[in-house]
């Protein structure tokens, strides 16, 4: 085999190497998008309906349990953007190695 076809199937290898981490790169920014919907979720909407009185109650019991939950997320987030991070990094270098042995095995 000529060094040539080796450096054609190695930057194929590469590419496939590179489409797989920008797939995972895509699939933790879906998963980071879709904690920050949550979080937006919980801002609090009025309470229809209901006399004042029971309105406030229901918006303090709300608030309590929104800090709690936000709180989590807010925990969640910050892994997630590690974790995509990570991911990016991985990313930009398979597509580094896939763009430099295409390049070699097009001399």
């Amino acid at each position: 085999m000529t060094d040539q076809k080796r450096l054609g199937q190695l930057a194929e290898i590469a590419r496939l190497l590179s489409d797989r981490k920008l797939e995972e790169l895509r699939r933790q920014r879906e998963l980071r998008a879709g904690i920050i919907a949550r979080i937006a979720a919980l801002e609090e909407r009025p309470a229809e309906g209901l006399d004042p009185v029971a309105a406030a109650r229901a918006a303090l019991a709300y608030q309590a349990w929104a800090d709690g939950r936000r709180s989590e997320l807010g925990r969640q987030l910050a892994a997630q953007e590690s974790r995509c991070e990570e991911s990016r990094m991985a990313a930009q270098t398979a597509f580094g190695r896939a763009t430099i042995l295409d390049r070699l095995s097009r001399r």
